[in-house]
């Protein structure tokens, strides 16, 4: 301490004319600048508290820019301040010295402008209490002007800028080698974020920073002690990078797990799944999974029946049923074949999630349509009529190839129209006939088996046995109109402020009505169309009190009638702020049962799936798939294992 002492007195020497310049011209400006400055118009923490963070940064900024670089370039003044051309045994005194004088400093310069700005606020007759503020629920917390924080951050690279300060001849441009090098670190983090999307907010990088500083006064020690025993700048460099390497490894080495563990997070140990598809035979499911609510998916294939999961896909990846036009859109994720494409479209496969094979697929940019190979175009095709949930009335299998719209009539016989106006078109299932989107709405009616002319909504269009029902209002006042073909539109009062869920039989509509704010008056009944008769449906005891109901099909399907159990049940779902009950309706006694219930947060609420058999029922459940008793709600885990 007795060497270390004299060369903090000769740093003070070498740098007393300038801080003290610094500190007087700065700090008039500042009042000077502050008491022109209209008081109205300042953030919302007030004029107080930004004037009290100006002079704190102006104190923060002398010794980034003028003490830590100082340290260095003093060694090149005067002759009796030329410490490092000493003899070596000095080099570490002259270092605690410098170290000792530059903590002095970071604490002394921002206090002193905080004394500086709490005089001046007080004699503008301001305060600083907009500093603090308060919460919904009474707490309080203190609001961080902006400025204050960049300083925080500027004040832990102080130690670098004086390690860099010593690999330069003549320790000049130690800021702006120090911004340089925080640069060529960021880019090397930013091209890991850049692949790994809202990583930050999945891993504790905070904890890191408190080592930052710390291992710039190491840098800075071996550049400064041993870089400069018997050397210059260059060999300063040479010691300092290589302790700056040393010291980076560990958190690069844990960042970099971390990206791995993004792009390959353990199956049994995820935080997120989503499940967007089964196989024919329920036994494989397509779903994506992240170690981190916030992070892109990863794609898997998981085998139900023994629990085997392989990763098929990283994040850049996509899956979708788009195969061959017309695409359908909302029909069953039951599928073998599944499209996936890579970033911007390229690199296209078709997975059969069946056998786990590959085929690599073109693209015509110019049709914008995927281009199959001949064998396994022919076997989607396959696979769409034989799995098609378009219905016409009495049963009646519907799809569609091309422009080709196919009905199975009842002796098995295969009947074909061209509907050259549904080209381009994506179909929407809509009761007894399907919307064709695109530039145009268009209506095809399966009863009639022709396009109908009658203007038509994209969530609220159904035909019942060719009678068309459309919601002519918004969502809040559903006013719906039943029309003839060729007849002007009648009021269709019966379903006024409904919610229409779909199709529950061939002449039959499932409707709903809205609770009230307390969640009270909701109904459920049976509209038939044809003779505007009404069904009500009793609800279980354990409905009144939740806020809605809603269908509940197997990974959201649609198709021309209500999802349907093996039994065929149809599944509806009651719903409050805490709760979930899943409803069973017998379609043949029209009664309604309830089943079972879960949370009704995005971590305990159960998603519907599949319903392998008459006693069971697949959901997902957070991040598991379970097998649930029909009857009870008994779960088995069959994801993760």
């Amino acid at each position: 301490m007795n060497l270390v002492l004299p060369f903090l007195w000769k740093e003070w020497r070498a740098q007393r004319s300038t801080l003290i310049s610094y500190t007087l011209l700065i700090f008039t400006c500042l009042c000077l600048g502050l008491s022109l400055a209209p008081t109205h118009s300042w953030f919302e923490e007030g004029f107080g508290a930004h004037a009290l963070s100006w002079f704190v940064l102006a104190g923060i900024f002398g010794v980034v820019a003028f003490v830590a670089p100082a340290l260095v370039r003093a060694e090149f003044g005067a002759k009796d301040d030329q410490f490092v051309r000493r003899l070596p045994g000095v080099l570490w005194p002259a270092f605690g010295g410098k170290l000792l004088f530059l903590v002095l400093a970071t604490i002394t310069l921002p206090l002193l402008g905080l004394l500086v700005g709490e005089l001046f606020v007080t004699a503008r007759g301001q305060n600083w209490d907009g500093l603090v503020g308060w919460e919904w629920d009474g707490s309080t917390q203190v609001r961080w002007p902006a400025e204050v924080v960049f300083a925080g951050a500027a004040l832990l690279l102080v130690p670098w800028i004086w390690a860099l300060g010593t690999w330069l001849p003549g320790g000049r441009m130690a800021v702006g080698a120090t911004a340089l090098f925080v640069l060529l670190v960021g880019v090397c983090v930013t091209a890991v974020v850049r692949q790994s999307p809202k990583i930050e907010n999945g891993i504790d990088w905070h904890v890191w920073l408190w080592a930052v500083a710390p291992l710039g006064l190491v840098t800075a020690g071996v550049s400064w002690g041993l870089g400069r025993r018997g050397g210059g700048p260059l060999r300063s460099a040479r010691f300092g990078l290589c302790a700056a390497a040393v010291g980076l490894l560990p958190p690069s080495l844990w960042f970099a797990d971390r990206a791995w563990d993004y792009h390959h997070p353990d199956p049994q140990q995820l935080a997120k799944l989503d499940v967007r598809g089964l196989s024919c035979d329920g036994r494989y499911v397509l779903a994506g999974g992240a170690a981190h609510e916030d992070f892109c998916l990863a794609w898997f294939r998981i085998d139900l029946q023994n629990g085997h999961v392989e990763q098929i896909a990283g994040i850049a990846r996509g899956f979708g049923t788009e195969l061959v036009r017309p695409y359908v859109w909302s029909m069953s994720m039951r599928g073998s074949y599944w499209r996936t494409y890579g970033e911007w479209g390229v690199d296209q496969n078709v997975l059969d999630l069946g056998t786990g094979t590959w085929t690599p697929i073109a693209y015509d940019r110019t049709k914008h349509v995927p281009v199959l190979p001949a064998e396994l175009r022919e076997r989607v095709l396959a696979e769409r009529r034989e799995r098609t949930l378009l219905r016409g009335p009495d049963g009646l299998r519907v799809w569609c190839e091309g422009t080709t719209m196919s009905f199975e009539e009842a002796d098995g016989s295969v009947t074909r129209q061209e509907v050259p106006e549904l080209k381009d078109a994506s179909l929407w299932p809509a009761g007894h006939g399907v919307l064709g989107l695109g530039g145009k709405k268009r209506l095809f009616d399966f009863s009639q088996r022709q396009l109908r002319k009658e203007p038509v909504s994209l969530s609220s269009t159904f035909l019942v046995r060719g009678t068309l029902l459309w919601n002519a209002d918004t969502k809040h006042w559903r006013k719906w109109t039943q029309c003839d073909p060729g007849a002007e539109p009648q009021p269709c009062d019966a379903l006024d402020q409904c919610r229409v869920f779909g199709l529950f039989d061939d002449d039959h509509l499932l409707v709903g009505t809205w609770p009230n704010k307390w969640g009270i008056g909701g109904k459920l009944f049976l509209y038939r169309p044809a003779d505007r008769s009404m069904t009500i449906l009793p609800l279980p005891a354990c409905v009144p009190g939740f806020s809605g109901l809603e269908e509940a099909s197997p990974l959201f399907q649609r198709g021309s009638l209500l999802a349907r159990d093996p039994t065929g049940g149809v599944w509806l779902t009651a719903s409050n702020a805490t709760r979930r009950e899943f409803l069973r309706i017998d379609s043949a006694t029209r009664s309604i049962e309830h089943r079972f219930g879960s949370g009704n947060d995005e971590h305990d609420a159960y998603q519907l799936l599949a319903f392998p058999d008459a006693h069971s029922v697949l959901v997902r459940q957070g991040a598991r798939i379970l097998r649930l008793d029909a009857t009870r709600g008994t779960p088995t885990v069959l994801f993760p294992r």
